[in-house]
């Protein structure tokens, strides 16, 4: 429904369907050590390890609205999501160090949806950890929800 509102509110909307846990890895010593390696100074080794990374984050970057759908499980978000979560959260890509403040989002002018399936009624008050985790993350990024 909200895509479909979307489409109906702006024109020209392109679509892009991404099953989060289909293709993201968990990271390991070797993708950190990539990601913080300069684009220009990592292997092929390191490069292949951040192919997927590479895809998703531009996904993200080149974005104007975002919408994710998203499950809870066992009170908290999907593996799935936190994994996506994470090949995304690039130092230099999506983020960078600032010494006035922590850390500035690179991927701003961006508005984000979360859709979140519970099971329960959501004014039992555990639906809001997903939006926390989320909307924490979508800010670190620069997004707003």
């Amino acid at each position: 429904m909200l895509v479909a509102a979307l489409k109906a509110q702006y024109e020209g909307v392109s679509v892009t369907t991404r099953e989060a846990g289909a293709e993201a890895v968990f990271l390991n010593e070797d993708w950190i050590g990539a990601s913080f390696t300069p684009p220009d100074a990592r292997t092929t080794v390191q490069q292949n390890q951040l192919a997927i990374s590479d895809v998703l984050a531009r996904e993200v970057l080149d974005a104007d609205i975002l919408i994710l759908s998203v499950s809870m499980y066992n009170f908290n978000i999907a593996g799935a999501l936190k994994t996506w979560i994470d090949q995304i959260a690039r130092p230099g890509l999506t983020f960078r160090p600032d010494p006035e403040h922590t850390y500035v989002g690179l991927a701003t002018g961006k508005t984000a949806y979360l859709v979140v399936a519970t099971g329960e009624h959501p004014s039992k008050g555990t639906w809001t950890l997903p939006r926390l985790t989320s909307s924490t993350c979508f800010g670190f990024w620069g997004l707003r929800m």
